[in-house]
């Protein structure tokens, strides 16, 4: 059976969703010609989906060694997703399982290519409000009208009088 691959974007990472066998021949051939072009493309985080793979072979472990190299070489890392015990233990077997990480859950896959500070955290634009009103100094650059030396309206009032 062919191998079908489809990509997709997730924040900055090109996830690659294999269905079928990453096995000797054209199969290995193409997946090699896909990393090639990413790699071309400077697109360096690679995140592989195996949930749909049903075999590896030697030849599709050395195309993803392969690929590997090749990425690293190039500033990016590539990671998988979703291997089965089979795939987990055809990597422990040849020692490959340090180089590459596996991911259960495609968040945290995605989440691992990004930088320590950024994992999780996105902007609040409510908690920016609350923060800036909280502050000495308002969005306008201006003193909060409540530190103003301006008199109140009964100070006004008695002022006049």
């Amino acid at each position: 059976m062919a191998l079908h691959i489809a990509q997709r974007e997730v924040r900055n990472v090109t996830v690659l969703d294999l269905e079928g066998q990453l096995v000797a021949g054209e199969e290995a051939a193409s997946f090699r010609d896909l990393i090639d072009v990413l790699i071309a493309k400077s697109k360096l985080w690679v995140l592989v989906n195996l949930k749909a793979v049903r075999m590896i072979d030697s030849s599709g472990l050395g195309v993803l060694v392969s690929a590997h190299l090749a990425i690293e070489k190039a500033g990016g890392a590539i990671k998988l997703l979703n291997a089965s015990q089979r795939h987990i233990n055809l990597l422990v077997l040849s020692k490959l399982s340090t180089v590459f990480p596996n991911f259960e859950d495609e968040d945290a896959g995605i989440e691992s290519f990004l930088p320590r500070d950024q994992v999780g955290r996105q902007f609040d634009i409510l908690e920016f409000v609350r923060s800036e009103e909280n502050s000495e100094e308002s969005l306008t650059g201006e003193e909060p009208l409540e530190n103003r030396n301006t008199p109140s309206a009964s100070e006004e009032y008695s002022d006049k009088s």
